[in-house]
């Protein structure tokens, strides 16, 4: 895979030997590191593979943008193989991986760590140097140390794991630049490979805004998941909640929203949510901001959302009153 050259220089076994000490400790304080750095911007390439008894499995590549100013936000996008978004501000996090979105109270902060990105145990029982290398990041490019570390992990009520990892460790910042990770164990043959590159790691960022963004078109729905002890309909008011038999309700067409002056002038972008109750005629009502931006926009988002039309929420073949559900509304400039 392009990102994973090979060494520029292999040691020789008994420089090797002599290693083993340096190897570990570096190899240990790179994984402290990777815990304890909460403030970084990154982004990189992920891959995968499972091999087994009639198993092979290939994922498509994954590139990831991360930042995190813990404990006040997060942020990590995928695109590629994963199309997902994950996103806290504090008090509420919001994520994507589908067709709608969810949401979440959060509390105590929000945290993420490199180690979050890497995913490299703790406790090698061995490690050595086997080369050099370099790393070309976005800054430029990077001198770092090739580790081969082993872990033994018991997991998976007790199940042996064998894990070999390569690790490209700058020795000066003690940063994870690269890794290969191949593991076997778990019966039927079982073995994985998994590798990451970083093309930019920055422990110094200037945050923005767009840096935390969450984005979803206009129009995505929060899915609510799944409604467990409800076994029929249940209705307030005439209302009926989603679950039980009961359908949601989607987005047949609609409007987009205008951007205020102030807004505009001002270059603010922003996810506006809208509760909405949607009748049996797809017409929406009692619209009401459950997640606001300012600067008019809510407004602007409620005007927009009030055009909508909708193709009703369905209880036993008919179209009943459904709501409160959530949707979203989008303000991005060009």
């Amino acid at each position: 895979m392009k990102g994973f050259p090979v060494a520029m220089f292999i040691c020789a076994p008994l420089l090797c030997a002599q290693a083993d000490d340096h190897a570990l400790d570096l190899l240990k304080q790179a994984i402290a590191a990777a815990r304890t750095t909460t403030t970084f911007r990154a982004e990189g390439t992920t891959v995968g593979e499972m091999t087994g008894a009639g198993m092979n499995i290939k994922d498509q590549p994954i590139y990831f943008r991360a930042a995190a100013e813990s404990p006040l936000r997060t942020h990590r996008e995928n695109s590629g193989g994963d199309q997902s978004q994950n996103t806290c501000d504090g008090a509420e996090t919001l994520y994507t991986g589908g067709s709608g979105f969810y949401r979440g109270q959060r509390q105590g902060g929000c945290t993420m760590s490199l180690a979050d990105l890497i995913h490299v145990e703790d406790n090698p029982t061995a490690a050595t140097l086997i080369g050099r290398d370099q790393v070309q990041l976005a800054d430029g490019i990077h001198n770092c140390e090739l580790i081969r570390g082993d872990w033994t992990l018991a997991r998976d009520h007790g199940v042996t794991w064998h894990a070999v990892n390569t690790l490209c460790i700058e020795p000066e910042r003690n940063l994870i630049l690269r890794y290969v990770s191949e593991t076997t164990g778990g019966g039927n043959d079982l073995h994985t490979v998994d590798k990451l590159v970083f093309t930019v790691i920055d422990l110094n960022p200037r945050y923005s805004a767009a840096l935390f963004a969450f984005s979803v078109p206009t129009g995505t729905m929060e899915d609510e998941g799944p409604q467990l002890g409800r076994e029929s309909p249940v209705s307030v008011a005439g209302v009926y909640r989603i679950g039980a038999g009961v359908s949601y309700p989607r987005v047949a067409s609609k409007v987009e929203p205008a951007y205020t002056k102030e807004a505009e002038d001002d270059r603010v972008e922003g996810l506006v949510l809208v509760s909405v109750v949607v009748a049996p005629d797809g017409t929406p009502n009692d619209l009401k901001i459950v997640r606001a931006v300012g600067h008019g926009l809510d407004e602007r988002a409620i005007q927009a959302v009030r055009q909508w039309h909708f193709e009703p929420g369905m209880s036993g073949g008919m179209p009943v009153p459904v709501g409160p559900i959530v949707v979203a509304v989008n303000f991005r400039l060009p």
